[in-house]
């Protein structure tokens, strides 16, 4: 059984408006810089504003959340993405943050570092080596029934 859920995902909106606004900002420093004539620092300024901007399309091009459930594991699509397979998946549930439903996949290694997906929903209390992902709200209990039928349990 595959079940699939596409979402607009807010946590890349908010990082593609912190890079794209650190990158304007560094882009105007540039400028300052190169006001007084300090070639070399222009360059330097201009190359992580680069970065900046790359990071800010990057985040921009997961700003949908596609979850995908079926016989090989669960995968986020996207330039962030993420996928586990059904034996690395300790536990999962549907949980409810800031008036959304997030998919927490916990996996089975307890001494798994930290990952993004979950690190920057500040607040949220989700644990930090789970791999987290909005839900459409429609898709919520196709998602729920397609991990009992793997028998995942929730926490």
């Amino acid at each position: 059984m595959t079940v699939t859920s596409t979402t607009p995902d807010p946590l890349s909106r908010t990082m593609a408006m912190v890079y794209g606004g650190g990158g304007v900002i560094v882009l105007g420093v540039a400028v300052n810089v190169a006001l007084d004539g300090n070639w070399l620092a222009v360059v330097i300024y201009a190359g992580l504003a680069a970065l900046l901007a790359y990071q800010a399309w990057s985040a921009h091009g997961m700003r949908g959340a596609e979850l995908t459930l079926d016989d090989d594991g669960v995968r986020r699509a996207g330039p962030w993405g993420w996928r586990l397979p059904w034996s690395a998946v300790g536990s999962a549930s549907v949980e409810e943050f800031r008036e959304r439903q997030y998919l927490v996949v916990n996996r089975a290694n307890p001494n798994a570092g930290s990952h993004h997906s979950s690190s920057w929903l500040f607040g949220s209390g989700f644990p930090r080596s789970a791999y987290v992902v909005p839900l459409d709200p429609d898709r919520v209990a196709d998602v729920q029934a397609a991990l009992a039928a793997r028998g995942v349990s929730a926490d």
